[in-house]
């Protein structure tokens, strides 16, 4: 009976290890695979703001903006995601269509931001929704993976 019970405790260590070993592989390849994008709130402007840079999360709070944590997990590759600056607005807009990004720039006065480069990459099985309300001046475009949270909006 003893070593039934000592094959058993053994056989259960073994699965525990198991399963941590295999989960912190896949949090490593997960990793390796994504960069989390951060999301932020003004509560004087109504806009949310996302970004993959770590020092403009920890920074933003100290000009006003609210850290609310990981929006998701956006893959290190796939199509570009750009985001845009209106500096007469103070409206940050991101898109993914460089025909977008070039009618905004070239002719309604926006910037690229992040030294023109792609913030983050879309692809992957995580939608993003974007919703626009022509009623507000600033913040008029809202960008959420919820699709509870998307379809409340209106």
């Amino acid at each position: 009976m003893k070593s039934l019970f000592r094959v058993s405790c053994l056989w259960i260590m073994f699965l525990m290890l198991m399963f941590s070993v295999f989960g912190f592989l896949s949090t490593e390849a997960h990793a390796a695979t994504t960069v989390p994008v951060y999301r932020l709130y003004h509560p004087k402007t109504s806009e949310h703001l996302f970004t993959t840079s770590k020092n403009e999360y920890n920074v933003l709070p100290g000009y006003g903006w609210w850290q609310e944590g990981i929006g998701w997990y956006a893959p290190k590759t796939g199509k570009e995601v750009y985001r845009l600056y209106n500096p007469k607005s103070g409206d940050h807009h991101y898109t993914a269509s460089k025909n977008e990004a070039t009618v905004l720039t070239n002719q309604y006065g926006w910037k690229y931001d992040n030294n023109r480069k792609p913030l983050f990459y879309s692809g992957g099985n995580v939608n993003v929704y974007r919703a626009y309300n022509k009623k507000l001046k600033r913040g008029s475009h809202h960008f959420t993976t919820a699709v509870k949270e998307y379809n409340n909006l209106p």
